[in-house]
């Protein structure tokens, strides 16, 4: 194996450029125009520190929908600005116990109810560990609806909640701190608006908050909830729509048909294109034509059995099998090498496909 020792040090992909400081209090105003970026990111945002492990791994689409979802949500926050989104929570009475149900319930509050409140909105379906349904929204409003927004108190609001009734705060004292949660008045009017009609569509508790921290917390956070419901999904779930989007929403990434841009991704991309080269196929187009639409789950073995000469770097060598420091590039393998990894000779093509021999001129 023939490899350079060049290090990979003026090859690696440079670092972020240090995010732009701004005050944590400093919310865009209803008159300001609908622009502006999100607060600094946070450097452990996709840390995990929990102690428990539920097992399960979200699948190759569902990385994709989390990715998408996250891209997204900021693309989002970042059109709006931070003080005219909101995060709003649905969920249905005990009896609700199908997502075909909800999503009727959720259809005629949006239509009659939502619509008038908000501008945009992001969705995901989440399912309770019993199965019963429950949506999140990230909504987009006219007026600002963060500004005098008493976050404290609303954090001793929710863990009080949390709480056995035995050990809650007395209901004078929870009334008093609600009075002071927010004096916004847009705020307030959606709370009433929401609060007065969802009974009479069938919806339960809503709760309407500002976004407390940046756009790239948040869209962390609700992604999240796509891999956090993996292990309360059931077969009759099939069918559901965990994402949608508002229809005047201009998303950043339309679509999930995408592969990763990893030195795994590479070597299979590479594999494919060698293959489809030597079968006379130069396109997509021109493999699903020849091998039909599923030509990757059916020629898959035959796809990895492929040899590669060369790759650049030595990761991207890694990936494929071969034992290379990691910090090589322009690694190429020898013929001696590449025998290594090719087919066993029952596998070897027929004679009528084997390359013509060449004879040296005198």
């Amino acid at each position: 194996m023939l490899c350079t020792s060049r290090s990979l040090a003026e090859r690696q992909i440079p670092c972020p450029p240090e995010p732009s400081t701004v005050a944590p209090n400093e919310a865009r105003t209803g008159d300001e125009p609908r622009s502006g970026s999100p607060l600094p990111g946070l450097p452990c945002l996709r840390s995990n520190n929990c102690t428990e492990d539920s097992g399960i791994r979200p699948s190759a689409t569902e990385r994709r929908r989390i990715y998408s979802l996250r891209e997204n949500v900021l693309q989002f926050v970042k059109f709006y600005g931070l003080g005219h989104v909101g995060f709003f929570t649905i969920t249905f009475p005990r009896n609700v116990t199908t997502w075909q149900e909800a999503s009727k319930r959720f259809h005629s509050f949006r239509t009659h109810v939502l619509k008038s409140l908000f501008v945009d909105f992001i969705l995901v379906l989440e399912f309770h560990r019993d199965g019963r349904p429950h949506y999140h929204l990230l909504v987009a409003t006219e007026e600002n609806i963060r500004s005098g927004f008493n976050f404290e108190i609303y954090r001793q609001l929710h863990a009080d909640s949390r709480l056995p009734r035995t050990s809650r705060m007395a209901l004078p004292v929870r009334r008093g701190l609600s009075r002071d949660l927010s004096t916004n008045v847009a705020l307030r009017g959606i709370w009433k608006r929401v609060r007065d009609a969802a009974e009479g569509y069938g919806v339960g508790r809503c709760e309407t908050i500002p976004i407390r921290k940046t756009g790239e917390a948040i869209a962390v956070y609700v992604g999240g909830y796509i891999a956090s419901s993996l292990g309360n999904r059931k077969p009759e779930h099939k069918g559901a729509r965990f994402v949608r989007y508002s229809q005047h929403f201009q998303r950043a990434v339309t679509s999930q048909q995408f592969a990763w841009c990893s030195p795994t991704g590479w070597v299979w991309r590479a594999k494919v294109r060698s293959w489809a080269i030597t079968r006379g196929c130069f396109s997509l187009g021109d493999i699903r034509s020849q091998y039909g639409r599923r030509w990757a789950y059916r020629h898959r073995e035959e796809i990895q059995e492929v040899v590669l000469s060369w790759y650049p770097t030595g990761l991207h060598a890694r990936a494929d099998g071969h034992d290379c420091p990691i910090d090589c590039t322009d690694f190429r393998t020898t013929s001696a090498a590449r025998k290594q990894f090719l087919p066993s000779p029952s596998a070897a093509r027929p004679e009528s496909e084997a390359e013509p021999h060449q004879t040296g001129s005198k």
